[in-house]
């Protein structure tokens, strides 16, 4: 209680019922003057603080700071997170927007192209021609394989295989750095720092595996080749301008 309100050291309505420590206190005035020295570490306004060793003290102190540390690289990561949703919700709305004021002007135009038409074999001339291709094909909605000519065969993932090959980079590149930092911060903050470090280095080796399974899957399925005719004409055809 004498910890909670040192002030009752003074009050000797409170005192009555312990002489014996009334006494005490009479005898030594020097713990009514100065009770934060001999309560250790007694607040005045009623709160009590524990006595703890210097070290003990200074760790927590970190655990503190890095956790504060912690919490504001969260909530930027947040914020971050939510700037970049609305505007990927922003832009999926205008070009969604811009997609449908194009394809109803496309629409009107090939109603139109159509009435000029006299008969269907005009119609299938046209579409076959390379101008009426290049027409169809730059239209929003894809045209019918059938009547534009044979399909774009695919061609492999090469920005997704590039994208997860360097975020596995980073993620790894990341990871080592909070396995070398744990080693000069105190333990408690060095176990979270292992975590964190070894589920960066996880993720990344994840990452590093998916590419090299997706580059894999793309060799299989000949896709890196797809393009192999076109790219070859297109030298002999710069060989031949030189």
């Amino acid at each position: 209680m004498l910890k909670l309100d040192p002030t009752l050291m003074t009050n000797e309505a409170y005192l009555a019922p312990y002489p014996a420590l009334a006494e005490f206190l009479k005898a030594h005035p020097e713990v009514t003057r100065d009770p934060a020295y001999f309560l250790s570490f007694v607040s005045q306004y009623g709160s009590i603080r524990e006595e703890v060793a210097p070290e003990v003290e200074a760790r927590r102190s970190a655990v503190q700071l890095w956790s504060g540390t912690l919490d504001s690289v969260l909530f930027l990561c947040g914020f971050l997170g939510a700037i970049y949703t609305l505007t990927w919700i922003l832009r999926y709305v205008v070009d969604h927007r811009r997609w449908l004021r194009t394809s109803r002007i496309q629409s009107d135009v090939h109603n139109r192209l159509i009435e000029r038409m006299s008969s269907n074999a005009e119609l299938l001339a046209y579409v076959q021609s390379p101008a009426g291709q290049r027409f169809l094909t730059a239209a929003p909605v894809a045209a019918d394989p059938a009547m534009t000519g044979p399909a774009v065969p695919a061609s492999a993932p090469f920005g997704r295989i590039l994208w997860a090959v360097q975020a596995g980079l980073v993620l790894v590149s990341g990871g080592i750095g909070f396995l070398v930092i744990r080693r000069y911060v105190v333990t408690e903050v060095g176990e979270m720092m292992l975590t964190l470090g070894v589920l960066a280095v996880s993720l990344g080796v994840g990452f590093a595996l998916a590419a090299l399974a997706s580059w894999a899957i793309s060799h299989r399925l000949g896709l890196f080749d797809a393009h192999g005719p076109a790219r070859a004409t297109r030298m002999s055809r710069d060989g031949a301008d030189l």
